[in-house]
């Protein structure tokens, strides 16, 4: 998070691209299916003020999308600007070694929607999301980090349908090989969530 009284702006961008529809017994669901997706998402964050070694932070994301899905008998592509997520109060402050964060976001339905259209950018229904993260620096080459969150949907206007709540873990232990370059790290990474499957990997971040 950025220091008190000052302002960050971070970007994003991911390629995701899966050619396998799996149900919740590991098999595959829906024959044929292909989806390609990029996505790009700007984030601003300022923080307002500090209390006692507490800071508060508020954030906005920005995201664009664009995707092409093929299912049976049907295939569509589409893209734009998604849901705006708001970031009222990002709370951090740091033990030592062990820092810590709490607060919330909130996903608006401002994205595009069609219930006729396979492709939309937007979900039309609002997110409230509560979430809770740490990092532990044992030392300057090894530390862990877990991300938590819970969201809470609400209905789709256009189709009646409430998507499910669900609760998130995100962890991760990195290694910096070179202390002299700390934005050189080794990581394994480990993400479940109760609606989702779980996945594991080895990642190298720059």
């Amino acid at each position: 998070m950025p220091s008190p009284g000052t302002s960050l702006w971070l970007n994003y961008i991911t390629y995701y691209s899966a050619d396998r529809f799996n149900n919740s017994n590991g098999d595959s669901a829906v024959p044929g299916y292909k989806v390609n997706a990029v996505a790009e998402a700007a984030r601003l964050l300022h923080t307002w003020t500090a209390i006692d070694g507490v800071s508060w932070t508020s954030g906005v994301v920005l995201i664009a999308n664009h995707a092409n899905l093929h299912v049976p008998n049907r295939s569509g592509s589409g893209g734009g600007f998604g849901d705006l997520v708001v970031q009222p109060m990002l709370l951090t402050t740091a033990y030592g070694d062990l820092h810590l964060l709490g607060g919330f976001d909130v996903s608006l339905p401002t994205g595009r929607y069609s219930k006729d259209t396979l492709v939309t950018p937007g979900f039309n229904y609002t997110t409230v999301a509560p979430q809770f993260a740490l990092t532990w620096l044992f030392t300057k080459e090894l530390e862990f980090s877990l991300f938590s969150t819970l969201g809470f949907n609400s209905k789709n206007g256009a189709t009646q349908y409430e998507s499910g709540d669900y609760f998130d873990v995100d962890y991760s232990m990195g290694y910096r090989p070179i202390p002299s370059i700390p934005a050189i790290q080794i990581s394994w990474s480990d993400i479940s969530s109760s609606n989702s499957l779980t996945t594991s990997s080895m990642a190298t971040a720059f």
